[in-house]
């Protein structure tokens, strides 16, 4: 725990410096320096400052959101993709829930096939990175990943917990948006 130095502190141990910011409505968007599974990594900081209800547990809880992408995403997308997600979870006050699927109207980033974002446990990273508890209070950090519209119909089809095994079998990067779906 890193409660003495505060999340940006937390995040930076494992994702590196902060290389850029983006100052949003209501939090901010940060990009780091350490190369990420052949990505770079994105993510809120500041939406943490919100407790959003959980509408399983009725616990408030507070979250930020990660997005791994590839060099090839256009530092603007990458940016205005996870402020336009932050702001959707802000304006509904409701987290976002490992298993949860995020639908766009389209493709979530220019020149991909991948319509949604799945939320998952930042399992690319030490578990000790999925939550940081300090000053703050508790939070989450919630990865963000690009999904096919097939993916996201088998999250709803048959659940999270069906879909991440099929993950797991296929074995798919989940940091190439271009990747072909897996079902």
């Amino acid at each position: 725990m890193m409660g003495d130095q505060g999340l940006p502190s937390h995040l930076e141990s494992y994702l590196g410096t902060i290389k850029a910011g983006w100052k949003f409505d209501h939090f901010q968007v940060v990009e780091y320096g350490k190369p990420m599974f052949g990505g770079r990594a994105f993510s809120t900081l500041g939406l943490s400052r919100y407790a959003l209800k959980s509408p399983v547990s009725n616990k408030d809880i507070k979250q930020e959101l990660l997005m791994i992408l590839p060099e090839s995403v256009k530092t603007k997308d990458a940016t205005t993709l996870l402020d336009r997600v932050g702001e959707q979870v802000l304006q509904h006050s409701v987290p976002l829930l490992r298993g949860d699927v995020v639908v766009s109207k389209g493709a979530v980033l220019p020149r991909t096939r991948m319509e949604g974002l799945y939320v998952a446990a930042p399992v690319y990273l030490p578990d000790e990175f999925a939550s940081y508890s300090g000053r703050e209070g508790k939070i989450a950090i919630a990865w963000l990943v690009p999904i096919a519209s097939a993916e996201a119909a088998l999250v709803n089809d048959k659940g999270w917990s069906a879909f991440e095994d099929v993950l797991a079998n296929a074995d798919p990067d989940l940091v190439d948006v271009r990747r072909p779906p897996i079902v």
